[in-house]
């Protein structure tokens, strides 16, 4: 069961003065935005669209216009017969496996409004399951707070994005982040903690993807600084995901009416998990080695219907802002990816 989150390749704390490795882990689609990059050190389940450069624009960019110019040339026949042409393939016929995904999508989220009914240009979120599946929600005033409810879990959600309007600026200052999502709430039913998990599912497959020898490189970088993360980046349904508690940036345990404030930063605080977190003080970070693969003694930790949980997610690499990845010193541009989505 996916709680919740915005970011699901992993992540480190992110303090500037932090010399570890980048950061931990909500599943997300869209496209880049109108907003520049946030001023922010180089080092979401929400669906996460923008307006500018969106997978159905079709303006022709200069690059566009000498590319076709370039094809028009390499068209023509010569004297040892046609020359082959340089324009792109058309994407593959869809998998089957992605057309189930996409009908189930679309089963449960309603079409993508247009521009001028989305609530918060350049951005628009839109929930993507549960009772309110397919709402937009706002991000970053106190007031965008939402409301949760699914299957096994009832709560309320907080988004906050960086270089995007009313960005609370205090909260970002000296980190590397550059999305953060908040999730409070209690589970409908107990559930065993490492049977948890949180990152990015998509329907359709990825598109224009670097070289395999880059990716394998950023797939080696993600693996060493967290070897539970599961990637798959060619297959119809690509998907990244981790094992929630181990991605968990900030984890808060509670008895209903002590839970934090959702719109604060989020301390962490797990001893009502009981077991050895009962017995002494568990910082983030060993608690989330503890959590990092489900062994047998890990099946006694399990989420109690009685208590409130606060999960805080940061994401480092995705920005929202500009709809790119960045990963080590590459910097990728999402809309050419998510080309179908």
């Amino acid at each position: 069961m996916a709680v919740g989150g915005t970011d699901a390749a992993p992540h480190t704390d992110d303090t500037i003065s932090n010399t570890n490795t980048p950061q931990d882990d909500a599943n997300v689609n869209g496209a880049s935005s109108e907003a520049r990059r946030p001023s922010a050190p180089k080092v979401p389940k929400v669906a996460l669209l923008s307006a500018k450069g969106s997978a159905g624009s079709n303006a022709p960019s200069s690059s566009d216009k000498s590319s076709k110019s370039r094809n028009s040339r390499s068209d023509k026949p010569s004297a040892n017969g046609p020359a082959a042409t340089s324009r792109e393939k058309p994407p593959p016929p869809m998998h089957e496996k992605s057309k189930a995904a996409l009908a189930e999508l679309s089963a449960r989220v309603p079409p993508v409004p247009p521009l001028d009914e989305w609530r918060t240009r350049p951005m628009m979120l839109r929930l993507a399951s549960g009772s309110s599946s397919g709402e937009q929600i706002g991000f970053n005033t106190a007031d965008s707070v939402f409301e949760i409810e699914t299957e096994h879990f009832v709560g309320k959600g907080y988004i906050r994005l960086r270089g995007l309007p009313d960005e609370p600026s205090a909260y970002f200052a000296g980190k590397k982040r550059y999305m953060s999502t908040t999730v409070q709430g209690r589970v409908k039913t107990p559930i065993t903690m490492v049977d948890c998990s949180t990152g990015f599912e998509f329907a359709m497959p990825l598109l224009h993807l670097p070289i395999r020898r880059i990716l394998q490189t950023c797939i080696y970088f993600f693996k060493a600084i967290a070897p539970a993360v599961n990637i798959d980046l060619f297959g119809p349904t690509p998907s990244c995901i981790n094992p929630l508690f181990n991605a968990v940036q900030r984890l808060h345990v509670a008895k209903p009416g002590d839970e934090p404030d959702i719109t604060a930063a989020t301390t962490e605080q797990t001893t009502l998990l009981g077991g050895i977190f009962a017995d002494r003080k568990i910082a983030w970070t060993e608690r989330k080695r503890i959590f990092a693969s489900p062994s047998a003694a890990m099946q006694q930790y399990v989420l109690d219907p009685a208590l409130v949980y606060t999960f805080e997610l940061y994401e480092d690499k995705l920005i929202p802002a500009t709809w790119e990845l960045v990963v080590a010193s590459w910097t990728f541009p999402l809309v050419r990816i998510f080309g179908w989505h």
